[in-house]
């Protein structure tokens, strides 16, 4: 689908993972800290980290398909973008595994096992994942902001 409401459907998909992926992000970092959190929360982590990479992978084809629509105008300017914007779905799904395996662990392991350092181990990597991933979102981000208001004075 490259529209959503009779607009493209790429600007309206991209503000989702640009929010939600720093904030999933900032709750990874705390369910590594807080491991009696991370037990009962990290399957809604591991959902909501899989919505919003659904919803990466979505507004990255939208914005190929968008970017297709646009090439003559464009030219080579949206190739950076486009790379990171492909950058930042790979980490999104990567960010989703991750936690998808913690919250697997957390549910399955730690109630078995008296050694607890591996979901902790996990976590900590999970959440330097979410800030690469939110990190990157980001970096698109600016440089889709920056092809669009280019040549516009203020």
């Amino acid at each position: 689908m490259s529209e959503l409401f009779g607009t493209p459907a790429h600007p309206l998909l991209v503000h989702i993972p640009v929010v939600l992926l720093p904030l999933l992000a900032i709750a990874a970092i705390v369910l590594a800290a807080r491991p009696a959190w991370r037990v009962r929360l990290s399957w809604a982590l591991a959902g909501a980290a899989l919505i919003t990479a659904a919803v990466t992978v979505w507004a990255t084809q939208s914005g190929e398909r968008l970017r297709d629509a646009l090439q003559p105008s464009l030219g080579s300017l949206a190739e950076r973008h486009a790379e990171l914007g492909d950058q930042t779905a790979l980490l999104a799904t990567m960010f989703f595994v991750g936690a998808a395996a913690l919250a697997a662990i957390d549910r399955w392991y730690v109630p078995r096992s008296p050694a607890k350092k591996w979901p902790t181990v996990l976590a900590s990597a999970v959440g330097l994942v979410g800030v690469a991933t939110a990190v990157w979102a980001i970096r698109t981000g600016h440089e889709g902001a920056r092809i669009t208001w280019i040549g516009v004075e203020f």
